[in-house]
């Protein structure tokens, strides 16, 4: 008598065979009255039948990953640490399929051995090149000298901002928010996008307040040459 597993061999040459010529009920169908109560599952069955269909030709299973307690080792927790410094972007689906080790075993890894966690980037206005980040850094030193030589310095400090200004922007959904009794109906409004029209709005201001408001000619870059001179 044949064992369970060979049975379910002969039973993937037949779905094999079966799949030629026949849908996956029908060919569960004449598997069931070949092997009776030995038959495969119908979810095994379909399965099967599915896989061969997209052109699977090997019947047998897949060799299985070794057991996470054999491979969850240093020397693997090494490879992916280093594996890692070379791409953060990288995909947990990726390691698993670079080093062969299952899914489960690298979020493990990752998270239990490495305490490393996946995160998405804020956003910033802008990303500051290393050069920029020196001279903010020396601006920075000599204006903290110059206000500790002179603490008054800083009343005459002006600096400036800059901000779109749209010919009409739409009021928002907190704006518009009103009080209402239970049974009353809810207030409705248009929607309403923001105009295409819009100019640049530099205001410089010192530690009281606005002093200046400059407004951008159209089609202008902000730069040192649009820039007032005081």
């Amino acid at each position: 008598m044949q064992s369970g597993s060979e049975d379910n061999l002969e039973a993937r040459y037949a779905i094999k065979f079966y799949e030629l010529g026949k849908n996956a009920t029908e060919t569960y169908e004449m598997i069931q009255t070949a092997y009776g109560l030995t038959c495969m599952s119908r979810a095994s069955v379909f399965r099967w039948h599915k896989r061969f269909q997209d052109g699977r030709e090997e019947v047998r299973d897949d060799e299985r990953c070794v057991r996470e307690r054999d491979v969850r080792t240093p020397e693997l927790v090494d490879k992916i640490r280093n594996f890692l410094d070379e791409d953060r972007r990288v995909s947990i689906q990726t390691i698993s399929t670079q080093f062969g080790v299952r899914v489960a075993t690298i979020h493990r890894i990752l998270h239990e051995d490495l305490n490393m966690w996946k995160i998405c980037a804020k956003f910033v206005p802008r990303v500051l090149s290393d050069e920029q980040k020196e001279r903010r850094v020396g601006d920075t030193r000599e204006m903290v000298e110059l206000i500790t030589s002179n603490p008054s310095a800083l009343g005459s400090l002006v600096t400036c901002d800059e901000s779109w200004i749209y010919c009409y922007d739409p009021e928002t959904k907190r704006q518009s928010s009103q009080w209402k009794y239970f049974d009353s109906p809810r207030p409705k409004k248009a929607r309403q996008s923001k105009s295409t029209g819009r100019l640049m709005m530099i205001p410089f201001f010192d530690s009281k307040g606005i002093i200046y408001i400059h407004w951008v000619p159209s089609g202008q870059t902000v730069n040192k040459a649009v820039l007032p001179h005081f």
